[in-house]
């Protein structure tokens, strides 16, 4: 983890004259960073093809099935009706998915430890194996709960539609270009997803 953002604003704004604008206007963004939780997982499954809002109000749900009303427990989730899960909004899948991480991390107690420690590639692929983790969620994961600094989310709509209209590149039909600007914002391609997200938040405002 960078500890001096000037390094990586620095670095990113002398690369792209674009991103240098986005950073002139918002400043600083900082990458999140904790120990990751069962509630993560619990989340970001959630989250998959639903809007913030959606998928807030579903996992707000979820939590309360946790009696003490703490952090969401592994043994909570397994020992649920998966029935209490699809009322919590939750599809089928995503319920089997739910429970399904639960049930591995009270088998395998370390392996969030174990996540944690590994480089962003390993990292990558052990959230992979995770049944319902694909490349976006394995993704987000790595930026939004462990803080990785060169994560961008592939298949995020987001993150395409601010491509697309701040550099009005289509990445899905011109994807050598799109490889080289990926290439332009390493390794700090998380702050750079962190932009373009606060971009399309605040309403693409004119830079």
């Amino acid at each position: 983890m960078v500890n001096n953002p000037e390094i990586w604003m620095q670095y990113l704004a002398s690369r792209d004259e674009k991103l240098k604008a986005l950073i002139n206007y918002f400043g600083v963004i900082k990458l999140d960073s904790r120990k990751p939780k069962f509630e993560d997982f619990c989340r970001i499954i959630v989250s998959q093809q639903l809007s913030n809002a959606a998928a807030d109000t579903i996992f707000s749900r979820i939590k309360q099935l946790e009696t003490q009303g703490n952090c969401l427990q592994s043994a909570t989730i397994t020992e649920t009706d998966p029935q209490q899960l699809r009322k919590c909004g939750v599809s089928t899948a995503k319920a089997a998915y739910i429970q399904a991480a639960a049930a591995r991390l009270i088998d395998d107690p370390n392996l969030l430890d174990r996540i944690t420690n590994l480089s962003d590639e390993d990292t990558f692929n052990e959230l992979l194996s995770f049944k319902g983790i694909g490349p976006w969620s394995a993704q987000i994961f790595q930026l939004s709960v462990l803080g990785r600094e060169n994560i961008f989310p592939s298949g995020d709509a987001t993150l395409a539609r601010a491509i697309e209209r701040l550099y009005g590149l289509d990445i899905n039909i011109d994807a050598l270009t799109y490889s080289k600007m990926l290439k332009i914002w390493s390794p700090y391609k998380s702050f750079v997803a962190k932009y373009l997200w606060a971009w399309i938040d605040h309403g693409e405002p004119k830079i």
